[in-house]
């Protein structure tokens, strides 16, 4: 089981929405406060692994995790994560069951 949950859009601190860039980091409006991605933990690549999701090598430092049609999700030090796919999900492990449902699907086509 992978324990994330999503990150919120609004920073606790100056209460501004949060933006991301392309590689994944987060900013507000908090002067110099930006929230990189990191890497998970060995456990948590094997279980990205079972859902086919991958941590490309970047040049960039870009820490997404690719996934096989395309979607990408990025991890934060303080136990959250956040994704570019459109969905509603709170918990990583609901995006990741989700993806590989939507697969699954698509097989079937």
């Amino acid at each position: 089981m992978i324990a994330r949950t999503r990150r919120s859009g609004d920073c606790p601190d100056c209460n501004m929405a949060r933006s991301r860039n392309e590689n994944g980091e987060q900013t507000c409006g908090c002067p110099g406060k930006t929230l990189k991605p990191c890497e998970g933990t060995q456990e948590e690549h094997a279980g990205f692994g079972r859902y086919q999701f991958s941590l490309p090598p970047n040049v960039q430092g870009n820490k997404s995790y690719c996934g096989p049609s395309g979607q990408r999700f990025w991890l934060y030090d303080d136990g959250t994560w956040d994704t570019d796919a459109f969905t509603s999900q709170p918990s990583l492990q609901e995006f990741l069951e989700g993806s590989k449902n939507v697969l699954a699907h698509i097989a079937r086509m």
